[in-house]
């Protein structure tokens, strides 16, 4: 499966902790929670179209930062829809997406700040039987 994000989040060294303790954990971890919540909305976000314009699913999508050449975790999937969204710290990155070996995107460099909306859009190579 990819595009999941699993998180465990242990709060207390207590397996099963009593319900009457859980507003004490709340209280002692709000912050940090809330900070987690709001990070969700930093990162990439867009649509991997073709030259006409529609969407095109089980596109993947990679992320590159600039200037190092390290890939940026995971590659991630376009949804049937042709949509697609990563998590990414506020930077400089280049983002190419494919599909198969047959179409292909140019590299768009971007500034990722809180969510960056970028559409993607792809075109078959040159001399590509597929």
């Amino acid at each position: 499966m990819t595009n999941c994000l699993e998180l465990v989040i242990e709060l207390s060294c207590c397996k099963f902790i009593k319900k009457y303790f859980l507003p004490r954990e709340w209280d002692n971890n709000r912050e940090s929670l809330l900070s987690l919540l709001e990070f969700t909305n930093t990162g990439l976000k867009g649509l991997v179209v073709d030259l006409k314009g529609k969407p095109v699913g089980g596109a993947t999508v990679g992320v590159m930062r600039a200037g190092s050449g390290e890939w940026a975790g995971k590659n991630v999937t376009a949804t049937e829809r042709g949509e697609f969204w990563k998590l990414l710290l506020p930077g400089s990155y280049t983002v190419q997406a494919w599909v198969n070996s047959c179409m292909f995107s140019g590299r768009v460099r971007l500034e990722v700040g809180r969510l960056t909306v970028k559409n993607i859009v792809v075109r078959k190579k040159f001399n590509c039987i597929k």
